[in-house]
């Protein structure tokens, strides 16, 4: 898998240090990730910033120091592996006595969607109303409309539908703070909000108005389905140079008329696409996070009721499964990052990106939950894109070979399924050896799935072979096992499938490694 040519590394300098982008995606809404190489002089800080839309991978190549997530500092150091969601805010020190170097890659986050009609089958769903003031929705609505509002230098507030207020004012000019520091001027702005946000509800779009002293501002709706549940309204500007005629409405208010006056004529003027950018900008985040709130309380509440159905033992079941797929072995992420940060260290390495983007989707797959199942054909990839960072480790010329029936590409299976069977062939049927053959074989037979994956490396021994089925017994302690890869994928699978899986290993001397895997195809058309 190669990646397009057309991105040159370019580098950026800070007050604190240096970012080196080694790839950076220009179409940013195709789910690729962007990687940079960080260097923090001694002794620097870096600003505390918002991770929005996109979630980060940290590899300590060199240094030591603090990383701070949503205010808790936590301690890095040389060899460390990073993972930092999104939605957070985020800031490093480096605290040693040689420059902290970091590889970084950021991955940009999906959307998550429910399956609400695979739900329904075994729940009653009800899609929750949106409430703008759950705690967790006040903050979140905070913090972007912070953000926004001082990255456009705008003023910017949320209201529900009744005007009141569900944050509090961001980046409010010094002429609307006196305005509303009287109780009658309090009044008459938050009314001027409410009709504004009520006539944009009703045309469901942006709609610019003044306010009663001439103030300009956009409103812009909040939607859940087809009904407004609030608006954010931006602005606190002008859209020209005040006349005298402006003042009159100040003057009638009898009150700081000075110091009104002072602060309307320091007003920005600017133009309508201006305001209306910020507005959309701000309501687009707000109502996208705000469908993810909904999803997320929906997917909770769900979650509730399966528990309590499903009972204690389902709840051991699932217990079990997590910790099966926690014991996939980190080293090999581990490694490949320091691989990855030697050849990112050497300018103009050709197989960095390649690297750096395989790495990536290998991780992104790697962290699915236990219970998600793929596709044969997801798998798949995942096995080719494993083989491309093996051969950057090992320079091992393994030759894959893949034949599998049209038929079953689409045949769900837990993540990980084959995959620690090609793994296992490579670090141990074919170890020590320069090159090797696997092949990945599925046909479809009657009701039935079988997928082989086959080695020609120097096979394993029967005790082993022993070791390994007995090892997949949900009562044995597999902690002496080395393959505890194919245990897992055993075990994994007796889980998903029941009893009408069956498994087995074939190998004998210097001929190499057959794994079978049986799995009934009949529940899958049904």
């Amino acid at each position: 898998m190669l990646l397009p040519n057309d991105k040159i590394i370019r580098t950026q300098y800070f007050d604190w240090g240096t970012l080196e982008w080694l790839y950076e995606p220009q179409d940013r809404i195709s789910g690729h990730p962007s990687t940079a190489f960080a260097t923090l002089d001694i002794g620097k800080i870096q600003k505390t910033h918002f991770h929005a839309g996109f979630e980060q991978f940290l590899y300590i190549v060199s240094g030591v120091g603090t990383q701070w997530l949503s205010g808790e500092a936590i301690a890095i150091s040389q060899g460390m592996f990073i993972h930092n969601p999104g939605y957070i805010e985020h800031a490093l020190a480096n605290t040693g006595d040689i420059p902290l170097k970091v590889l970084t890659i950021y991955l940009p986050l999906p959307f998550p969607s429910i399956n609400s009609e695979s739900l329904r089958e075994s729940v009653i769903y009800q899609e929750p109303k949106l409430d703008l003031h759950e705690d967790s929705n006040v903050q979140a609505l905070q913090l972007l409309q912070d953000r926004v509002s001082l990255a456009m230098n705008m003023a910017s507030i949320t209201i529900d539908s009744e005007g009141i207020p569900v944050t509090q004012g961001s980046g409010y000019s010094k002429f609307c703070q006196l305005v509303q520091s009287i109780p009658e001027g309090k009044k008459r702005c938050a009314y001027s909000e409410l009709e504004a946000g009520l006539k944009s509800a009703k045309q469901k779009t942006s709609l610019v108005f003044q306010c009663y002293l001439g103030v300009t501002n956009v409103a812009t709706p909040i939607m859940d389905k087809e009904e407004s549940v609030g608006c954010v309204v931006c602005g606190q500007v002008l859209l020209e140079d005040p006349a005298d005629s402006d003042y009159t409405n100040i003057t009638n208010e009898g009150f700081l008329i000075d110091q009104l006056r002072t602060e309307f004529e320091k007003l920005q003027v600017v133009s309508k696409s201006r305001i209306y950018t910020a507005a959309e900008l701000i309501s687009s985040l707000s109502n996208q996070f705000l469908e993810l709130s909904k999803r997320y309380q929906s997917q909770l509440r769900i979650a509730d009721e399966l528990k309590a159905k499903a009972g204690i033992v389902e709840l051991l079941k699932q217990t079990e499964l997590q910790a099966l797929q926690s014991q996939i072995n980190p080293h090999f992420l581990f490694n490949t990052l320091n691989s990855i940060a030697n050849l990112a260290l050497l300018e103009e390495a050709p197989q960095t990106q390649e690297v750096v983007f395989t790495l990536s989707e290998l991780m992104r797959y790697a962290l699915r939950s236990a219970n998600q199942m793929v596709s044969v054909s997801e798998e798949i990839d995942y096995i080719k894109n494993y083989l491309i960072i093996q051969r950057a480790r090992f320079k091992d010329q393994i030759e894959l070979i893949i034949s599998i029936a049209p038929e079953i590409m689409e045949f769900p299976l837990p993540p990980l399924t084959l995959q620690p069977l090609v793994e296992n062939s490579i670090l141990h049927g074919l170890k020590g050896r320069n090159s090797g053959e696997i092949r990945i074989n599925g046909i479809l037979d009657g009701g039935w799935i079988i997928f082989e994956v086959h080695d020609d490396g120097i096979g394993i021994e029967k005790e082993k072979i022993n070791k390994i089925l007995r090892a997949a017994d949900a009562n044995f302690q597999a902690k002496s096992v080395n393959s505890i890869g194919i245990s897992n994928v055993i075990r994994r699978m007796r889980h998903h499938f029941g009893s009408e899986f069956s498994f087995n290993i074939e190998s004998s001397g210097n001929n190499g490694t057959k794994f079978y895997l049986k799995v009934p195809y009949k529940n899958y058309i049904s």
